[in-house]
């Protein structure tokens, strides 16, 4: 059966895809950190108007090792929104991190 066979007959017993979304635990103290981290950063800024220039800016993306699959190709049928979350551990041994940055060029 084609795979676009599978879902007309999916959607016609009213069952729809969904995709599983990440979440990351907040401590207590997070809030704090994070205002806390703004006032610096103003007040650096205020000190030194170039100073956001002088940072490097940057992304990560994470590999599993262990054959995982994406969780963008995953989707979940069911004919209910089954609020499916799953708590992501970014430090995991068992994973592979390319990062990339972008620094100020002033040439």
């Amino acid at each position: 059966m084609s795979q676009s066979s599978v879902r007309r007959n999916l959607k016609f017993i009213n069952f729809h895809p969904y995709k599983i979304h990440l979440v990351q635990k907040l401590n207590e103290d997070d809030f704090d950190r994070r205002n806390e981290f703004c006032d610096i950063m103003m007040t650096r800024i205020d000190q030194l108007p170039n100073f956001l220039f002088n940072i490097a800016f940057s992304d990560e993306a994470s590999f599993e090792i262990n054959g995982n699959v994406n969780r963008h190709n995953c989707r979940f049928w069911t004919d209910e929104n089954p609020h499916w979350m799953r708590e992501a551990h970014t430090q995991n041994p068992e994973k592979l991190n390319v990062w990339a940055g972008i620094y100020n060029n002033t040439f």
